[in-house]
């Protein structure tokens, strides 16, 4: 499985904000003081895996120079690969590896007042990337008695809250407001690759920790399906930040990387097929205008109805509110995208608080299974097959039947996938669910 998500996701991410300078990015931050101030042999220096939860060879793990485990070491390196160089020759610059664009998310970006001993913008995506500058919390962190989700006030970042971990990934693997984090529709059309995450799948990808344990009584997979879920969640909440912070006034074209790339990139001898796949939906778009790339909410929509909360389900109705809003002026517009994230604000307090019980899982996988909104584009699809793959379906029937149908956008079938989702389904029916 993990061998096909390398070569199916891009989990280097270039980004972007309008000429700022590298120290423009954060103007005040605690010292990052370097990879080599983790490196020690007692820390997380050593070459072999010596601990239990903590391996005692974090940086190793993160330095793998050929497996997916190195990837944000090797972040600031792809800035000067063929890719790379091909990106920055079609945007017009010099060196991408001077590009604060690029660096906010291939480097762990500071101010150089906020560089410390050890620094070196070369390490990639390195441990102060995600942990925070450890100015104040390293000395802490050598005490025994150290315990992350006590230290947020000394600067260090808990990842083992999962709530604040999505946002830290989604910064990057979808975009910020916080400037030199974003991928507009001018960098895609230079040739960077399309954003694709889910967070049980990429923290399973990046792990160099142990996952936790699953507390009595509860099974390991309903703990990844509550990552899941809340995952799902988050990243449409951001995704709508996004759309607000970028939908300006003064511009006549919207951010294009915010919609559906597959709406406008498809030769007219596609219209056929994209027409028969959206026949009958009731989300409120109509073809022809400008489809926003919905793919999370839609999920959010289905843990919301999934989790026993019918009488309170409000999402797809939102969305409804908002599709058909596209084609009114802005105030209707900010309106309902108001409505919608606040609605997901709702929905994720929620999720923190409900217990993912394997029921809410068979439920969860079988609307997924059955709705057809949810794989009427590639972006959705490519959620679908993440998502049983986090759920529980068996991984090898999963990428036997649905991985080919979203190995290349230009050549997603709704149709085929739609079919290839019946026979999974049909398999997995016969058969007790994984884990649960």
């Amino acid at each position: 499985m993990k061998r096909f998500l390398l070569g199916l996701l891009c989990i280097v991410s270039f980004s972007m904000s309008a000429n700022l300078q590298a120290d423009q990015k954060i103007s005040q931050q605690d010292q990052h003081l370097g990879v080599n101030s983790c490196g020690g042999s007692m820390c997380h220096g050593r070459q072999h895996s010596t601990g239990e939860v903590v391996y005692q060879n974090e940086i190793a793990i993160w330095q793998s120079s050929h497996s997916y485990l190195g990837a944000h070491h090797r972040a600031y390196q792809v800035l000067n690969g063929a890719l790379g160089k091909a990106i920055t020759r079609n945007m017009g610059w010099e060196d991408a590896s001077k590009r604060a664009e690029c660096l906010g998310c291939h480097t762990d970006l500071v101010p150089e007042s906020a560089q410390g001993l050890y620094y070196q913008i070369t390490d990639g995506v390195s441990c102060e990337s995600c942990h925070g500058g450890s100015e104040r919390w390293l000395k802490l962190h050598y005490d025994a008695s150290w315990d992350a989700s006590r230290h947020a006030d000394a600067g260090y970042v808990d990842l083992s809250n999962q709530n604040l971990k999505a946002q830290v990934c989604l910064d990057c693997h979808l975009g910020s407001n916080k400037g030199n984090q974003f991928v507009t529709h001018e960098m895609m059309s230079a040739g960077h690759p399309r954003l694709a995450f889910e967070l049980s799948i990429f923290e399973d990808l990046q792990a160099h920790y142990e996952i936790a344990q699953p507390k009595q009584g509860q099974e390991l997979d309903v703990m990844t399906a509550q990552v899941w879920a809340l995952g799902q969640i988050t990243a449409a909440e951001r995704y709508l930040n996004l759309v607000l912070h970028h939908e300006v006034d003064a511009s006549l074209v919207p951010e294009l990387s915010l919609f559906d790339c597959r709406a406008c990139h498809q030769d007219f001898a596609d219209a056929g097929a994209v027409f028969d796949s959206v026949q009958g939906r009731e989300d409120g778009r109509k073809i022809g205008q400008l489809v926003l790339s919905d793919y999370n909410i839609r999920f959010a929509s289905l843990i919301e109805l999934s989790l026993a909360l019918d009488s309170n389900a409000q999402i797809a109705d939102l969305l409804v509110q908002m599709n058909k809003a596209v084609a009114l002026s802005r105030e209707p517009f900010r309106e309902a995208v108001g409505k919608l994230r606040a609605g997901l604000m709702q929905l994720k307090a929620r999720v923190g608080e409900a217990s993912m019980e394997a029921e809410t899982i068979r439920r969860i996988r079988a609307k997924i299974f059955t709705s057809d909104s949810l794989v009427r584009d590639y972006a959705g699809a490519e959620q679908v097959y993440f998502a049983l793959l986090a759920l529980g379906v068996d991984s090898e029937e999963v990428n036997r039947l649905l991985s080919d149908q979203i190995a290349e956008p230009s050549k997603f079938s709704h149709r085929a996938f739609r079919e290839a989702l019946i026979e999974l389904e049909a398999m997995q029916s016969s058969q007790s669910i994984s884990a649960l």
